[in-house]
């Protein structure tokens, strides 16, 4: 009997430990990332970048095929730009 109420006594501490790390945002998800996030681009980089990319510039190009590759799950477009940042 005392094995059941400190497995359920540490049961109940898991689950307002594991509420308070995520945060619980009233049931919302919309705090959640995937760690994507930071191979998102906007329309405005990714205009700045191709240029440069084309030009050779193998920061621009990786930039690029991870956004296309990870983000936009584009493996033709990734693949074009893992080319030109391997050059």
């Amino acid at each position: 009997m005392k094995y059941i109420v400190s497995v359920s006594v540490l049961f109940i501490l898991l689950m307002g430990i594991g509420a308070f790390v995520c945060g619980c945002n009233n049931g919302s998800v919309s705090s959640y990332t995937t760690g994507l996030e930071r191979y998102d681009l906007t329309d405005s980089e990714i205009a700045n970048l191709k240029p440069k990319a084309e030009a050779g510039d193998e920061k621009s190009a990786t930039k690029l095929m991870f956004y296309y590759g990870l983000v936009k799950r584009d493996q033709v477009e990734s693949e074009h730009w893992r080319k030109i940042a391997e050059h």
